[in-house]
């Protein structure tokens, strides 16, 4: 990993940390597997630098009001809420 990759990895963590969310719940929230979020988390030879989208999810999550954190936490599905 270079360093700019560390630095997105250690950024990264750091707002997981700070909004409690775990890897299988935000795996949930963007709609990609757990081994996805593992591998932007992990010190692994296979490991990848967490995408543009993911940090900035993570960022506004942290923006959002608290009782808006708590209706995204309750149980994401996956699947398209129906409009209606």
């Amino acid at each position: 990993m270079t360093i700019k990759d560390e630095e997105n990895q250690r950024e990264f963590l750091l707002l997981m940390e700070h909004a409690r969310m775990t890897q299988a719940h935000l795996s949930g929230l963007l709609g990609v597997s757990h081994m996805t979020v593992n591998r932007w988390t992990s010190h692994r030879d296979d490991a990848v630098d967490p995408p543009y989208y993911a940090l900035q999810f993570l960022r506004a999550y942290l923006m959002l009001p608290e009782a808006a954190r708590a209706r995204l936490m309750e149980k994401p599905s996956g699947k398209p809420v129906k409009a209606g």
